[in-house]
């Protein structure tokens, strides 16, 4: 652990614990939606949550927590698109 760290919170929390844990923090780093978050607002019926695509999975928030590798993925199918 270092004395000083610099930089955002949410990057400073992952370093911190990286340190403590000695495991890497995975986080969503270089994709950002229209509205600036690092997630898309999804569903796996019926539960409404966030996807979260990741440098090599995709990492889906809410009842049940789903970890899919991108390795693991066969087919996307696409059942309705909404553009405001």
């Amino acid at each position: 652990i270092r004395l000083e760290y610099s930089g955002s919170m949410f990057d400073i929390v992952c370093e911190v614990l990286s340190d403590i844990t000695g495991i890497k923090v995975v986080s969503p780093k270089n994709f950002k939606c229209k509205n600036g978050l690092s997630c898309l607002r999804c569903s796996v019926v019926p539960h409404s949550g966030f996807l979260f695509p990741l440098e090599k999975s995709l990492l889906y928030i809410q009842k049940p927590v789903i970890y899919i590798k991108h390795d693991d993925i066969k087919e996307i199918v696409l059942q309705r698109v909404i553009i405001l």
